[in-house]
């Protein structure tokens, strides 16, 4: 038993396409456009700003406890 694993192990993680086509196996890199940088900034900032007021709401309520 312990050598069908190692079998399946050997062969579970082999870097190239085949019959399970679907996903890409070379490196990729996200590469942005002008308008994504830009929604991506703008929602960044936007969670930043959202956790600071979620922890100036909560400090009040740490404090009745």
């Amino acid at each position: 038993m312990e050598d069908f694993y190692s079998f399946a192990a050997f062969f579970g993680d082999l870097k190239e396409k085949g019959f399970y086509g679907g996903s890409k196996w070379e490196p990729e890199m996200p590469v942005p456009s002008a308008q994504q940088k830009h929604e991506k900034d703008r929602l960044s900032k936007l969670t930043i700003q959202l956790e600071k007021t979620l922890s100036t709401l909560t400090a009040p309520l740490e404090e009745a406890k």
